[in-house]
C-alpha cells in the first residue's frame, strides 16, 4: 500500500526516528513496538545477533549485485505484520524491493532464502530464460543431494507448504537450500 511505500521510505530516509536505527543505506532495524527485554531469553538473543550479522553481511552484498533491493528486521511481530504476511520467518516484497525479516521467527536461513529470492526475481526480469535456468539448476542440485538425507528430507518438507505450484515448488526448494548451506557456513 501507499502507506507501507511511506513508512519503508522512513525506514532509509536522512532523518530516520528513534525508534529505528538506520544501519546502511539498505538495511534498517525496526524497533517499533519493542516488547520487554525480560521476553527473551538468552539463546533468543544470540540468534537475533546473528541474523542481524548475516542481514548486514547480505546487505553489503546486496548493493553490488542489487542496490535497489532493502532489508528491513523487524524486531516485533506487529510491525512485521503491517509488511508481510503474519506467521512467516520473512518475505521478499518484489514491489517496493524490501526483504522483511520477522526477528521473532526468523533463523539464521531466513535472511539468505529471502536474498535468493530478491535476486532470482530482480534477475529474471532481465533474462527471459530463467524460469528454464532456475529448473536446469534444480534438476542438478536434485542429482546431487540424497533423497533420503536429512536434508532432502527438510527440504522436502519445506516445500510441500507450497502444495500444488510446482514453479512457486521449484524456487522454494533453491531458496531453502541457499538459506541452510549458507546458515551452516562457519566462515
Amino acid at each position: 500500500t501507499e502507506e507501507e511505500r511511506m513508512d519503508i521510505d522512513e525506514f532509509f530516509g536522512e532523518d530516520v526516528a528513534d525508534d529505528v536505527d538506520k544501519v546502511s543505506d539498505n538495511l534498517s532495524i525496526n524497533r517499533k513496538q519493542m516488547t520487554d527485554a525480560d521476553e527473551y531469553t538468552e539463546r533468543v538473543e544470540r540468534k537475533v545477533k546473528r541474523v542481524k550479522e548475516i542481514a548486514n553481511r547480505a546487505s553489503i552484498a546486496l548493493l553490488k549485485v542489487a542496490p535497489d533491493v532493502k532489508i528491513v528486521l523487524h524486531e516485533t511481530p506487529q510491525q512485521y505484520n503491517r509488511f508481510a504476511k503474519s506467521e512467516s520467518r520473512g518475505e521478499y516484497k518484489f514491489e517496493d524491493k524490501t526483504i522483511h525479516i520477522n526477528l521473532t521467527l526468523s533463523d539464521l536461513s531466513t535472511v539468505p532464502h529471502e536474498v535468493f529470492h530478491a535476486l532470482l526475481l530482480e534477475k529474471a526480469l532481465d533474462d527471459p530464460n530463467a524460469v528454464i535456468i532456475s529448473r536446469k539448476m534444480l534438476e542438478s542440485v536434485r542429482k546431487t543431494i540424497d533423497p533420503t538425507s536429512d536434508l532432502a528430507k527438510k527440504i522436502d518438507k519445506f516445500v510441500s507448504l507450497y502444495g500444488d505450484q510446482p514453479l512457486v515448488q521449484d524456487e522454494e526448494y533453491l531458496a531453502e537450500l541457499t538459506g541452510i548451506l549458507t546458515s551452516e557456513d562457519r566462515t
